[in-house]
C-alpha cells in the first residue's frame, strides 16, 4: 500500500480552486517501487481573466474620449464662472445705482431745508411744507396704500354677492348686552334736506334700525333687511330707520354729491329724508364690526 497525491479542480461559485487529494492504492509490498509520473500544476479551465492586448486603434480612440470630456468639464466651469461673475456685476451695478439716487435726494432734502430756514414763512407752514415733499414718508404712504389696496379685489363684494345672493350676513339671534356693547361711533354729514347733522342728532328720543353703507353695491343687501322692519313696525312712531352712506374716496365723494345725491333724494320719500344721512371721509370701520360694503 502507497500514497499518492493528485491534482484535482474544485469549482465554487463560478471559480476554479486547485487542491491535491491524498488516496491511499493497494499494491505489492515488494521493495521496488515503480516509477511515478511528474506531478503537473493544475491550469484553469476557463482563463476568463486573460486580458487582451490593446491595440493602437483603441488607445487612440480611449485618448480621444478622455480629451474631449476633459474639455467638457471645462467649458462647464468657465459658463458656471462666468454666470456668477455677471450676476455679481448686475448686483453691484444696482446697489451702486440706488446708492447714488439715495445721496441726491438726502442732498436735495438738505438744500431744500437749507431754504427753508431764510425765507419768510412760518414754522407751521414750514412744518407741513416739509412733511409734504418729503421722500421717506411719500415712500411709506404709498406703500401703505398699495397694500391697503390690494388685500382684497375690486370686484370681491360683486362676485361674493352673485355666489351667496343678496344676503350676505345675519344678525345674531339675541341682542348685546349694554354693557359690553361698543359706544355708537358720532359720524357727522348732511342729510337729503342739505342740513348738516351727526349720527347722535338722528338717534335721538327712538329705537332705530341703523344701516351703512359704503359702496352702491351695499344698497340692495341693506334694502334686504330695512323692507320686512318696516313693514312690522310702520304703524310704532316710536320706531324708524336710520341710512348712512358712507363715502371715503374724496374725488368719488365730489361725484356723488352732484351726480348720485339728487337721484337718492327723488327716490327717498320725504318723510324719511331727514333720517338718511351722507358722511363725505375716512371712517374706522371697526367701529361699526364691518370691513365690508356694509
Amino acid at each position: 500500500m502507497s500514497f499518492r497525491s493528485i491534482p484535482m479542480t474544485v469549482r465554487h461559485r463560478g471559480q476554479f480552486f486547485p487542491v491535491i487529494r491524498h488516496l491511499i492504492i493497494a499494491g505489492s509490498h515488494s521493495s521496488s517501487a515503480s516509477p511515478q509520473p511528474p506531478l503537473r500544476a493544475p491550469q484553469p479551465l476557463h482563463p476568463r481573466s486573460t486580458r487582451l492586448p490593446e491595440t493602437p486603434s483603441q488607445k487612440l480612440a480611449i485618448a480621444k474620449l478622455t480629451a474631449r470630456l476633459d474639455e467638457k468639464l471645462n467649458q462647464d466651469v468657465a459658463s458656471q464662472l462666468d454666470e456668477k461673475n455677471a450676476s455679481q456685476g448686475f448686483v453691484a451695478r444696482l446697489e451702486k445705482r440706488l446708492e447714488d439716487e439715495h445721496k441726491q435726494l438726502l442732498q436735495q432734502e438738505a438744500q431744500r431745508k437749507e431754504l427753508l430756514k431764510d425765507s419768510r414763512i412760518s414754522p407751521a407752514m414750514q412744518q407741513r411744507m416739509e412733511n409734504f415733499l418729503d421722500t421717506r414718508n411719500n415712500m411709506r404712504d404709498r406703500e401703505a396704500l398699495l397694500e391697503e389696496a390690494f388685500q382684497e379685489g375690486y370686484w370681491e363684494n360683486t362676485k361674493e354677492m352673485v355666489r351667496l345672493g343678496e344676503k350676505l350676513w345675519d344678525a345674531a339671534k339675541t341682542a348685546i348686552p349694554v354693557v359690553d356693547a361698543n359706544p355708537f361711533p358720532n359720524w357727522d354729514g348732511i342729510d337729503l334736506n342739505n342740513k348738516l347733522t351727526n349720527v347722535s342728532t338722528i338717534l335721538e328720543g327712538k329705537v332705530a334700525l341703523v344701516s351703512f353703507m359704503m359702496t352702491a353695491l351695499a344698497e340692495k343687501h341693506v334694502k334686504s333687511y330695512i323692507e320686512p322692519f318696516k313693514q312690522e313696525f310702520r304703524q310704532d312712531s316710536r320706531v324708524k330707520t336710520v341710512m348712512i352712506n358712507v363715502e371715503e374716496n374724496a374725488l368719488r365723494g365730489t361725484a356723488v354729491k352732484w351726480l348720485v345725491v339728487p337721484f337718492i333724494r327723488w327716490r327717498t320719500p320725504k318723510t324719511e329724508q331727514c333720517n338718511y344721512m351722507l358722511h363725505f371721509g375716512p371712517v374706522d370701520r371697526k367701529s361699526v364690526a364691518s370691513t365690508r360694503a356694509s
